[in-house]
């Protein structure tokens, strides 16, 4: 699916997700600071699926998209809106779409180990 908007609007909308990303790089350098706030995947999710709806993949770096999703998981595998805060069933959803999307859901579904 492509969703062709035309010339100076898909320009606007590339630019703000552009805008979306570059703010979540920059939460989650403030993540490893110390804080517990990170990007939610879904918001992540969001922005990346609307890049590839307007054929703009090309934009996003999938490494750097699953920096930010690792920021978001838990310790018990699941994904949350910030460092120590509960997992929850939205953002654990948006961050193994946005992982499928990138073709990379074998990096978050690896086998558990047996102690």
């Amino acid at each position: 699916l492509r969703v062709a908007l035309g010339g100076h609007t898909e320009d606007k909308h590339v630019a703000y997700l552009q805008s979306v990303m570059q703010s979540a790089r920059a939460q989650a350098a403030c993540a490893d600071g110390g804080t517990n706030h990170v990007i939610p995947p879904s918001y992540v999710f969001w922005a990346v699926g609307a890049m590839h709806l307007l054929d703009q993949q090309g934009c996003v770096l999938p490494e750097e998209v699953l920096g930010l999703l690792q920021a978001a998981q838990n310790a018990d595998g699941g994904f949350s809106t910030g460092k120590g805060l509960h997992s929850d069933a939205l953002q654990t959803l948006s961050a193994m779409q946005l992982a499928a999307l990138l073709g990379k859901l074998d990096a978050f579904c690896q086998p558990a180990h047996s102690p």
